[in-house]
């Protein structure tokens, strides 16, 4: 039988950041409770699930509507977080298991969840889009990591190497200004600054802020953050008056430069659609992917209907975003970007 114990951080902080480090990965760790409810208000629904008087998975969620629970909004994955080789997982239904066993008191659950890695030899063109995050194994020192990148990606790095490039630390401030700029003519409602804020009063030494400069130019931006033995990739952008020098080629080689001299294992490119221009971008650094199972789970009655979610496709919100100007977007993005879960 499994049972239920919310989170009450006067109790369970340690058992739950324990059971993280041993089992789980950034997304699990319980400082974005606070992140997230702090900067956005979403109630969290936290829980500790024990088997047999033995805890067994975390259950990190927040009510986004009414009826429904999510775990994560705004993170690319999250999802339970078992206990390394338990016999129950989410492949076997654990979660609908739970949701008729015990009383959560919503009929919907989605979660995000990194499963395990995506054979590419299988697909072809005509298969659906998927959602993977991309992730670089960083065994060996920077010349022999350097030499397994093919000639094309090698002769990249050496011409933006040779661009007046300098990768600097920053503040907040200059971040967020560039990110706003970046994110808007992406098409893409941009976060409130508390989010970022918040993020790195939580994390503290482990999140890296970075500038992008081109001489005096301020040309791009990159946030991370070290978790244990892998970096992750949270946010990166250049202007896109700059493509044609390639910023990012330049930053992140510098930053994958980094990860190895301070003996950094894995690095985490973020998510990704399978077949897409930044899918591509970060294969060609050797990163592999990880599938991203997106499920919902909603209980009717006594059942429970199972959906897997499919990459949301922009529509003409992104179009029309790209081309408002920024005193608007700047304003009113933060209140859309809330609704953008």
């Amino acid at each position: 039988m499994f049972s239920l114990v919310k989170y009450d951080k006067n109790i369970h902080f340690s058992a739950w950041q324990d059971f993280v480090r041993d089992n789980g990965h950034l997304y699990h760790d319980i400082r974005w409770l606070d992140i997230i409810h702090l900067s956005y208000c979403f109630e969290p629904h936290f829980y500790l699930i024990y088997k047999d008087n033995e805890l067994f998975a975390l259950a990190p969620l927040f009510r986004i509507k009414k009826n429904s629970l999510l775990s994560l909004p705004f993170i690319s994955y999250a999802g339970f977080c078992f206990k390394k080789d338990s016999a129950i997982n989410e492949s076997d239904n654990f979660i609908e298991k739970l949701m008729l066993e015990t009383d959560f008191g919503f009929d919907i659950i989605e979660t995000r969840t990194k499963n395990g890695r995506l054979i590419e030899n299988s697909l072809t063109p005509e298969d659906p889009k998927i959602y993977v995050t991309m992730i670089k194994n960083l065994d060996g020192d920077i010349d022999s990591v350097f030499k397994n990148f093919d000639k094309k990606q090698r002769n990249m790095i050496r011409k933006s190497e040779q661009e007046p490039f300098e990768l600097v630390d920053t503040d907040l401030n200059t971040f967020y200004k560039i990110y706003l700029k970046a994110t808007n003519d992406l098409g893409t409602p941009g976060h409130k600054k508390i989010f970022f804020k918040n993020i790195i009063e939580s994390f503290g030494y482990s999140v890296r802020l970075k500038l992008l400069k081109r001489e005096k130019l301020d040309v791009g931006v990159l946030f991370e953050i070290d978790y244990f033995r892998t970096r992750y990739d949270m946010w990166a952008f250049s202007l896109k008056d700059f493509f044609q020098y390639k910023p990012n080629v330049f930053m992140y080689w510098e930053t994958l430069k980094d990860a190895i001299e301070k003996k950094i294992e894995l690095y985490d490119f973020g998510r990704s659609t399978t077949g897409g221009g930044t899918y591509n971008f970060k294969k060609n650094w050797g990163a592999e992917p990880f599938r991203l199972d997106y499920i919902r789970i909603k209980k009717n009655n006594d059942s429970l209907i199972k959906d897997n979610l499919k990459p949301r496709e922009g529509g003409k919100l992104p179009i029309i975003w790209s081309k408002t100007p920024h005193f608007i977007t700047n304003n009113i993005g933060p209140i859309i970007r809330k609704r953008i879960v």
